[in-house]
């Protein structure tokens, strides 16, 4: 498995969704960690296995599973870092000032 690494924008995202989840259900904040837990470990074992975001060369994009949220990375050697964790209907023109 890769190394896996937050970016401090990514760790904020993070906090913040599960700051907005909480208020409305404590389970659905655990039941968002679950589903990022699942997804960093997917993306540590095959980083390279998921899509490119819009054809960039380096950042890729991992779908949550139960939750509509995507999970934006790079791999550098072994190393993966997470850059951002935003919701899937966030405009591309934020998202890609958000990454880029």
């Amino acid at each position: 498995m890769h190394p896996v690494e937050f970016a401090a924008d990514a760790e904020t995202d993070a906090e913040e969704i599960c700051d907005y989840l909480e208020n409305l259900s404590p389970n659905l904040s655990l039941r968002f960690i679950d589903d990022v837990h699942t997804g960093i470990i997917s993306i540590a074992k095959s980083p390279g296995s998921f899509h490119l975001y819009h054809n960039h060369k380096k950042i890729r994009r991992y779908n949550l599973t139960r939750f509509s949220y995507s999970i934006y990375y790079t791999v550098s050697g072994n190393r993966v870092l997470i850059l951002a964790i935003l919701h899937s209907k966030r405009s591309i023109t934020f998202i890609k000032r958000r990454l880029i």
